[in-house]
């Protein structure tokens, strides 16, 4: 066997050990026998019910906020609250996150995207003291923003597509302007996705494989 094969198969070895030791320790914790992916996007997609088509669906807020506390619980970061009847997500100058129902509306590839989108924003715009992330904000202001994008700036778009294969949103939810979740289309969460991931140039499949939290 050459050398690429025995490191795919040590490769394939390790993460079904890891797979292993996730799924058991959600067992123990009441969540079944799943892997971290598995059990978020179950909780994601519980939060929802309806026809997102026709406009004729509930987010229920306490689901919605439950998985979005087991996400911080299993991949650390900093706490995220949900916002019912906001569509985006939303970081402030103190580095609070919100992820709004628009993404649950969309599937647990959406929300995905709107953590890592917003997470580009907490790390890079918030005015942290003496440059630590997650610490103190004396001086409560956005840094390094721009115009491109929408006057979004870079770091949320871009956040969401370098992370797109640690987050395991795919290529579906950065690279379009729509929802993930079949049926959805019909709304455009927005419409500079597409720009940010076309400005990549060919070095944007990197971002797309996979690789653990």
């Amino acid at each position: 066997m050459n050398l690429a094969g025995t490191r795919g198969i040590i490769g394939g070895a390790f993460a079904s050990v890891t797979s292993g030791i996730e799924a058991y320790g959600n067992y123990q914790d009441g969540y079944g026998f799943h892997t971290n992916d598995g059990v978020f996007n179950k909780m994601t997609n519980d939060a929802f019910t309806g026809n997102a088509v026709a406009g004729t669906y509930t987010i229920d807020p306490t689901k919605a906020q439950k998985a979005l506390d087991f996400w911080q619980a299993r991949n650390g970061g900093p706490i995220l609250t949900f916002k019912p009847g906001q569509l985006k997500g939303s970081t402030d100058v103190y580095g609070n996150i919100g992820i709004g129902e628009g993404a649950f509306v969309g599937g647990q590839k959406a929300v995905r995207e709107q953590i890592s989108h917003e997470m580009g924003h907490y790390i890079n715009n918030v005015n942290w003291d003496n440059g630590i992330v997650g610490g103190k904000v004396s001086n409560p202001n956005f840094i390094n923003t721009n115009a491109s994008f929408g006057n979004d700036g870079t770091y949320g778009y871009y956040g969401a597509i370098k992370n797109a294969g640690q987050y395991h949103s795919g290529y579906s939810i950065i690279s379009n302007n729509t929802y993930d979740r079949p049926g959805t289309s019909w709304y455009v969460m927005n419409p500079h996705k597409s720009a940010a991931w076309q400005s990549f140039g060919w070095t944007k499949w990197f971002y797309l494989i996979p690789r653990r939290f």
